[in-house]
Parts: structure tokens; C-alpha cells; sequence
């Protein structure tokens, strides 16, 4: 071998060597991190116009040097910008819109070129933001009121804030809420009426201003258009039965486009959906069909199957494609394995019909007469829960049904003999909100409770129809 070759080979294994036996003695000493304190992962909220201070603490072993500079960046996604502001503390004053903010505030400590981020939330609210949003009923003319924290009724307000006036026959409050986006939220309500000349109205949640008009959230509106029941959705669209046809909101867009929530063309299919249907979101929809008296489904696209599904009964059952109605009511979905149905059959009574839907299976269980048509009238109000609990109002009085048993039993609220306009589950609590002409009732129906008055809000302009708390 040549000597040259030998003497290359023996520096290529030193060298190999060498660095063989330098790994592992490297140390890195890394850079005191400043510890923030008061922003991160915090929620600061503000009013609308109000001043907004955010003072952190910055713990450092250099804390008073010049050696960090700070910055400040507020998303402002609706109009996909961002605001910045430099300095240690922020002190602004806050003049967007109500709703939820994201915020970054970045630390750098120019001794070294590190940075530093933490992320903080700003809820920004009006005098809106907390109580009772109302829709009330004042002899057929839909009225807005708003309770406050302290139960103060405010009244007349959508002809306070904006020209024009809520539709007339008033009936629906949908709220608009994107639970998939907490950045988003409650963004509009709608309120809806029976009325063939404004049919509805879509006002911003926080600052209760006109935004839109129901005929504006179609894409191409019909000729004309009579809501019969909205759903929101999940997603922060709506889905709803206007004119006996089902249409579905679009959220194939950012949620902060004005498309988003728009309905295209009715769902196609031979049927008229009465008003009264179930929507589980993203699973399905279930309906009933004046037209050829029969229950039918749809896919949660929105996919017309109408009687196209199987039949299992578990119990005496029934046929859902032929059920033998000649009047259809109210239909209730309690959880995923009970529902409910209610009409006249052809002998004149007042039925119930037990079943789930399963996929394309639709279960029946039963068929059978109410226990207490005597109660049954064209203005009841049917709710109900998820351990399978029914409450239904009958003039001035408000029952607990429980189809276990059959019992029907009233309430011990007193109404003083005001009609009952309307009934809701209060969420989170043991509650039912209730409402007559000029008031509002907190009743409790908790365990050993027979649902009494705990709590009573008078001063309403007409009888609430719906609300929506707000807490």
C-alpha cells in the first residue's frame, strides 16, 4: 500500500474518532424566562367605548432593565385585520364592536433575541350582553324587551333602536350561535311571525340594531315566505320549514361571510313538512307529511329519503307510512332512543305515538289514546326532556306527563287566570320559564319540587312568546 494511503486512512479514523468522542460534551445554558403574570390564557371583559386596562407583572432577575420591549396584537376577525399597540401595559380605549376578541401579547428581550407569547381573551359587551332577550306578543303586533340582571323590563325596543317594526302573529326567537367556533358565538337573532308582508327579522345580538330582513337570507327568496319552524344549528346557520318545505343555511364559507346562513332552494321531494318536526344535528331530520300522511326522513345534508326506510316494532306498533291520522299536532324528540308524535286519528281521538329512529330503521313502539284529551286544545305547548319527562299547557296551567305511567298531574303554579303563552326548559337548572300576558315565571321542577314560582318578572308590553337568556 502506498504510503500516502496509509497516512490518509490513519487522519480519517483520528478525525472520526475525534469527533466520535466529542458528542454529549456540549452544554447549553438557556436564557431566564420571564414569568408573566395577569394575561395569559386569561378573559378581560370591557363594554363597548369603555376604557380597557391590562397592567401584567413581569417577574425577571432583569425586570428592571431597558432589556424588553412588548407588543400587543388584537384579531379582529370579521374584518381579517389585527390591531397592535407597543408597551409594557395596555391602556386603550376599547372602541370595536361587542363580541369575543383573541389576543397575542409578545415579550422580547433584546439581550438576547428571545421571544415570548402569551395568549389572552377580550370579551367585549353592551347592556345586552347579560338578562332576557323577550319576544312578546301585544295583540298580534311582535314587541322586543329585555330583562336585566336586577329584573328591570325594558320594553318597545326594536322601535327604539331601529325604524320599522317586529313581524306581526310573533312566534320565534332563534338565536344564531356558532358552538364550533367559540372566536364567534352568538352573533343575530331572528324573529319570526306568521306574517305574509315581514315574516322576519334578523337583529345583531349585543347591540340589538337591524341587520337583515328573512327575505335577505335567501339566496333566490320565493315569491313569498311564511316561516313555520327554525332550528338554529350547531354551526351558527339555521335550518328551518318556511312555506312547508325544508331549507338548510349554508356553512360552506367562513362563518364571518355574508353568505353564511344564507338558504338556497328548498330541499326537492314530494311532501308538505308540517311545522312541528325533529332536527338532531348531524344525524338527521324527521318529519311529518300533511300531504300524504306519513312520516318521513330526511339526511342531515338535508337528502330527501321520505318513506324510505325499514320498519322494526318492538312493541304493539304501529306503521309510520300509513298511521292512520287525519289531523297531525306536534312531534318531540326526548333523547336518541325516545320520540313522540301526537294527533287525531280517524275515530277523532287525540293519539300518541311512541318511536326512535335508527339510521334508516324507524322503530315503532306504540300507538295509543292520550291519557287526558280533555286537556288537549289548538294553543298547547309541549316540551320536553331528556329522562323522558313531558310538560304541556292547557289554558292557564302548566302539567307534568309522564307517559310511564300516564300520569298527568298540574303544576302548583298560579297564573292568577291568565292564559299561559308559553313554556321553556331553562338550561343548567331545574327551572321552567313560563310566560302570560305582561309577565314572566322562574318554576321550579327539581327533585321533590311540584313546580312553584321562584321567581316572577312583571312589567312586559303583551305576553311573551319566547325567550333567550343570556348569562
Amino acid at each position: 500500500m502506498k504510503p500516502y494511503l496509509i497516512i490518509s486512512i490513519v487522519c480519517c479514523l483520528f478525525l472520526a474518532t475525534s469527533c466520535y468522542e466529542d458528542l454529549g460534551n456540549y452544554n447549553y445554558d438557556l436564557p431566564e424566562e420571564p414569568m408573566i403574570l395577569g394575561v395569559a390564557d386569561s378573559v378581560f371583559q370591557v363594554s363597548v367605548g369603555d376604557s380597557l386596562r391590562i397592567h401584567p407583572i413581569l417577574n425577571h432577575s432583569m425586570a428592571d432593565t431597558d432589556n424588553f420591549s412588548f407588543e400587543w396584537q388584537i384579531q379582529i376577525a370579521e374584518e381579517m385585520r389585527h390591531e397592535t399597540y407597543t408597551g409594557k401595559n395596555l391602556d386603550i380605549q376599547f372602541g370595536f364592536k361587542a363580541g369575543r376578541y383573541l389576543g397575542i401579547y409578545s415579550v422580547f428581550d433584546n439581550s438576547n433575541g428571545m421571544k415570548y407569547f402569551y395568549s389572552f381573551t377580550i370579551e367585549c359587551q353592551t347592556q345586552f350582553s347579560k338578562g332576557i332577550v323577550t319576544l312578546c306578543d301585544d295583540n298580534g303586533q311582535g314587541k322586543l324587551s329585555f330583562v336585566k340582571p336586577d329584573s328591570t323590563v325594558i320594553n318597545n325596543l326594536y322601535e327604539s333602536l331601529n325604524s320599522g317594526m317586529l313581524p306581526n302573529n310573533p312566534f320565534q326567537l332563534v338565536p344564531i350561535i356558532n358552538q364550533a367556533n367559540t372566536n364567534t358565538g352568538l352573533t343575530r337573532y331572528w324573529f319570526l311571525g306568521k306574517d305574509e308582508i315581514n315574516p322576519g327579522v334578523g337583529i345583531n345580538a349585543n347591540t340589538l340594531f337591524f341587520e337583515a330582513t328573512l327575505e335577505d337570507n335567501f339566496f333566490s327568496p320565493p315569491n313569498s315566505i311564511m316561516p313555520n319552524y327554525v332550528y338554529p344549528t350547531m354551526l351558527g346557520a339555521s335550518t328551518g320549514v318556511f312555506n312547508n318545505k325544508l331549507y338548510l343555511g349554508t356553512t360552506s364559507t367562513q362563518d364571518i361571510s355574508p353568505d353564511y346562513g344564507r338558504y338556497g332552494n328548498a330541499i326537492s321531494g314530494d311532501y308538505s313538512l308540517a311545522p312541528s318536526y325533529i332536527y338532531v344535528d348531524f344525524q338527521y331530520y324527521l318529519g311529518f307529511d300533511i300531504k300524504h300522511s306519513q312520516f318521513v326522513r330526511f339526511a342531515s345534508s338535508g337528502a330527501y329519503y321520505g318513506v324510505d326506510y325499514k320498519v322494526d316494532t318492538v312493541g304493539t306498533g304501529f306503521n309510520p307510512k300509513k298511521p292512520g291520522l287525519v289531523s297531525y299536532s306536534h312531534m318531540l324528540y326526548l333523547n336518541g332512543a325516545t320520540s313522540y308524535a301526537y294527533g287525531i286519528d280517524s275515530s277523532n281521538s287525540f293519539v300518541e305515538f311512541k318511536f326512535m329512529l335508527n339510521g334508516d330503521i324507524f322503530v315503532t313502539d306504540y300507538v295509543r289514546d292520550f291519557a287526558r284529551p280533555d286537556l288537549i286544545n289548538e294553543s298547547n305547548i309541549w316540551i320536553g326532556n331528556q329522562l323522558g319527562i313531558i310538560y304541556f299547557t292547557s289554558n292557564d296551567k302548566i302539567y307534568r306527563y309522564n307517559p310511564i305511567n300516564e300520569e298527568v298531574r298540574a303544576l302548583s303554579a298560579d297564573f292568577g287566570g291568565k292564559k299561559v303563552t308559553m313554556i321553556k326548559f331553562v338550561p343548567n337548572s331545574d327551572y321552567i320559564i313560563a310566560g302570560t300576558e305582561g309577565s314572566l315565571y322562574y318554576l321550579d321542577i327539581g327533585t321533590g319540587k311540584g313546580g312553584n314560582i321562584a321567581r316572577r318578572i312583571d312589567g312586559f308590553v303583551g305576553a311573551p312568546v319566547d325567550v333567550f337568556i343570556r348569562e
